[in-house]
Parts: C-alpha cells; structure tokens; sequence
C-alpha cells in the first residue's frame, strides 16, 4: 500500500514538473532594426553628385569637328585642347583685317608726317602777315590747310582703332575655333567623332567632364523631417544598390530654402502632395563612388 502512494506520488511530482517547464515562456527575441532606427531622427533619399555639377561643354561656334584630341576616360588639365573646328575661315578673315590694320596705320603715318611742316608753313605766314610782308589770305589758308590735316590725322587714327578692334575680334573668333578644358578633370562623355558638324545650339553637350572637385550627397528630405535635421549633424550613408556594406559617414552642410516635388521617390507620382527639401552632405572621407549612385541617409541626431 505504501509502495503504490510513493509511486503515485512520484509520478505526479514528475507530471507537475514538466507541466510547469512547459508553462515557462521563451526568450522574446532581440529586436536589432528597431534599437538601430532609434538612433536616427530622419531618413532620406539623395544621390551621389559632385560639388558645382559636371562640366556640359558646347562648341562656341558652329562648323565641322577638325581634331578631337580627347577620349572617355581620358584625365585632363585646366586649359588643355579637347577638340577644334575647321578653322580655314576663319584665319582668312584675320588677315583681311590685319590688312586692313595695316593701310590704316600707313594712313595715319602720312597724315602725322605732313602735319608738322604745314603748321611750320602756317606760322611762318601768320608771322610774315602781321608784318605785312604777305598777303593775309595766305595766312588764313595755311591754318586752313592744318586744320583739315588735324581733321585727317584724327580720321586716320580712328581708323587704326577701328582695325585693330577688327582684328583683336577676329582673333577672338578664331580662338573660339579650339574647346579648351575650363577645369581639370575626368572626361565621362564625348558625343560627336572627328568631322561630324557641331554647333552651340546642340541638344547634347558635344563633351561632358567631372572636375577634380569633391562628392557630395544631394538628399531629398521629406517635410515632416525638415525640423529635425540641422547644419552640422551627421548622417550614415548606404547604397542602395549595397545595402550590406558598411555605411560612409557625412555631415549635413546645408538645407535647401525651397520646397519641391521628389524627383527620387518611386511613387512620388501617386502622393503628388509629398514636398522635399533638398539637404546637402559631405563626406567625412573621400569616398569611391560613381556620380548618380542612389544612397539612403540616415541621419543622427
């Protein structure tokens, strides 16, 4: 009789053990992507850009592509030679006013030459009239005579700054003939081939170069976020394309005055009311990324 109550016993201590482990919950799970946006106090968008925008280069005169000097991918310095029109006539019509320079400095030397005796001339007269051994009439025609001089001389020299206007444009327009780097940069886009007809009032940029200049984010911030983020914080920044990668640190170097429409958000098109405000970054250090790399911005607070 004892025996069987210490097995029944027993067995009820081993049936209310295990019931109460079973009634015992398991550990919650850690909750890693809420505690990591809780350090952040706005998200955005933004692409990766460089500071002053790529350099769209168009020939400044119209005609055909004579030399193309550069290729993509091609680095290049400040005042290089990238490309060159035709520029036959552009050397033509230089010598016709350099020519032209010329017979109007002839002119203006001929006038200064024949102007110091016929003053000679005039005083003479003008002495020997008051002593009455002239006539006065030839007095008064010798002052004539250098005043018209005086008159052709100053033509002459208007002429001569009249050439030289001619010429110093012409040599201008022929300049114009050659497309110079305005910056040292990376060549990243060449939109004719040698011989093709050019001109400043093509659609495209006839060259495209990314100047030595630093990148920086152009991020889209939404509204409601605009008060939340300030001058000077710092931001992680992620590729998209990336997303696994560790984040690149920024700072925020200036917010936008305007608002406007997402150019960024995929279905910006279905919430036409969403307003942004452009926020610039810089890098904390230099980065290796590609101009137009889509990023997102989480900023710290």
């Amino acid at each position: 009789m004892n025996m069987r109550i210490t097995h029944s016993l027993l067995a009820a201590l081993m049936i209310a053990s295990v019931v109460g482990c079973s009634d015992k919950k398991p550990p919650r799970p850690a909750k890693p992507a809420a505690t990591e946006a809780a350090k952040y106090v706005a998200m955005a968008r933004g692409k990766v850009e460089v500071q002053g925008g790529l350099l769209e280069l168009k020939s400044l005169q119209a005609g055909r592509l004579a030399r193309l000097t550069v290729a993509e991918g091609d680095t290049v310095q400040r005042g290089a030679e990238l490309a060159a029109l035709d520029d036959r006539s552009a050397r033509t019509e230089l010598k016709a006013y350099e020519a032209e320079l010329a017979q109007a400095q002839a002119r203006q030397k001929a006038a200064e030459q024949r102007l110091p005796p016929a003053r000679q001339r005039a005083q003479q007269l003008q002495k020997a009239a008051r002593q009455g051994a002239v006539d006065p009439q030839q007095a008064t025609e010798a002052r004539q005579q250098v005043q018209q001089l005086e008159s052709a001389q100053a033509v002459a020299k208007a002429g001569v700054e009249i050439a030289r206007q001619h010429v110093a444009l012409a040599k201008d327009r022929l300049a114009e003939r050659v497309l110079h780097a305005p910056q040292a940069g990376t060549v990243v886009r060449v939109n004719a081939t040698q011989g093709s007809l050019v001109s400043p009032e093509d659609a495209r940029p006839l060259l495209v170069i990314l100047p030595e200049r630093p990148l920086q984010i152009r991020a889209e911030l939404n509204e409601s976020f605009v008060h939340r983020v300030k001058p000077g914080m710092t931001a992680d920044v992620v590729l998209e394309a990336e997303p696994g990668q560790p984040p690149l640190k920024a700072h925020v170097t200036r917010l936008g005055d305007l608002f406007g429409s997402s150019h960024l958000d995929d279905d910006s098109q279905g919430h036409p009311n969403v307003r942004v405000v452009d926020c610039l970054l810089a890098f904390d250090q230099p980065p290796t990324l590609r101009i137009g790399q889509n990023v997102r911005v989480n900023f710290h607070e």
